[in-house]
């Protein structure tokens, strides 16, 4: 059978067939239909699951520069702020 794979599971062989699941997106709440062999339904469509990684990534990035920039001011006032022995 197509699509067919077989797992080894603590001495026994399990033969695990795709099925179609049907989900709403979480973002765009179209309904779509999707062909998969195991585990939960997706979150999002093929579609919003791009953009929604393509923002996160974005996002993250100048999120993490802003920290950082903060963190490296911060460092500086302490250091000039430091007593001296």
């Amino acid at each position: 059978m197509e699509g067919t794979i077989t797992i080894a599971v603590k001495g026994h062989i399990r033969t695990v067939r795709p099925r179609e699941v049907h989900f709403t997106c979480q973002l765009c709440r179209g309904e779509y239909t999707v062909v998969q062999h195991l585990g939960r339904p997706p979150l999002y469509c093929a579609t919003c699951r791009e953009d929604r990684e393509r923002w996160r990534r974005g996002d993250g990035r100048d999120a993490a520069a802003e920290r950082m920039r903060r963190l490296r001011e911060t460092r500086r006032a302490s250091a000039r702020q430091a007593p001296a022995p």
